[in-house]
């Protein structure tokens, strides 16, 4: 007698159902709620408008500092740096007491989302804008496609899942402070989707430029905005008085119908 697998994975103590239909997260580096609004007033964010008329929209707290990898490596492990040992961009090396860029996994505090649905037999597709993200990102996955824009080109099967991106994607790959960068893997999911070869995709963008150069001075973001495409499931809202950057899984996986 076999036993039937459950149709969710849990991470850290917190559940996500098996994706129904392909599900997509994305997360946009530098997205202050002011400029969600600013775009929406001025008629150049008709998709994300479209979202908040139909779908779900609220204001969510990011980690802080809001730098790349902790808030990034929080939204794949569903919670906070306090759990999955990634606080910063940086860490002190503990034997020579020198400051270290995170550049890996190491660090990293048990399995990540995208991991465990991997295990699970979800055609997993992970698409960031920079390498050094990617190597974290990438932890652990199975059978799984996992690149970046910056280096789209050196992709390989062994190592990413996948070769051959640009000729596939159909131009080149963008310098790395390229604003097309972002662009890039944005296209790239498009293509995935159209093509139906993913279950589920996290597609983590890159600021254009410094961040010295935003309108806010390079502040970090201690509220973020968070869309979906469909409206929030019931028992989600009951549960939720604070939204967390990191709860957009849940979101994507335990809304589904």
């Amino acid at each position: 007698m076999t036993s039937q697998l459950p149709s969710y994975v849990t991470v850290h103590s917190r559940t996500y159902a098996l994706p129904k239909q392909p599900t997509v997260a994305v997360c946009v580096d530098g997205f202050d709620p002011e400029y969600l609004a600013q775009g929406v007033a001025n008629g150049i964010l008709p998709n994300l408008a479209y979202f908040i008329d139909h779908g779900f929209h609220t204001t969510a707290k990011s980690c802080m500092p809001s730098f790349t990898k902790p808030n990034n490596v929080s939204i794949i492990t569903g919670v906070p740096p306090s759990i999955h040992g990634i606080a910063g961009n940086f860490y002190l090396d503990p034997v020579n007491h020198e400051e270290k860029m995170i550049t890996d996994a190491t660090l990293l505090r048990g399995p990540t989302i995208l991991q465990q649905l991997s295990k699970r037999g979800v055609r997993v597709v992970a698409i960031t804008a920079k390498d050094k993200l990617r190597r974290i990102v990438s932890h652990d996955l199975e059978n799984a496609i996992c690149f970046s824009a910056e280096f789209a080109g050196e992709a390989t099967i062994e190592t990413n899942g996948i070769s051959g991106v640009e000729e596939w994607i159909g131009r080149k790959a963008p310098l790395q402070y390229s604003g097309d960068l972002s662009l890039y893997v944005l296209d790239a999911g498009v293509k995935f989707i159209e093509e139906g070869r993913a279950d589920s995709m996290y597609l983590t963008l890159s600021d254009l430029g410094e961040h010295r150069l935003r309108s806010h001075g390079g502040l970090s973001e201690q509220d973020v905005p968070i869309l979906m495409s469909i409206p929030l499931g019931s028992q989600l809202a009951e549960e939720k008085a604070t939204w967390r950057n990191f709860d957009i899984f849940d979101l994507v996986l335990n809304s589904q119908t």
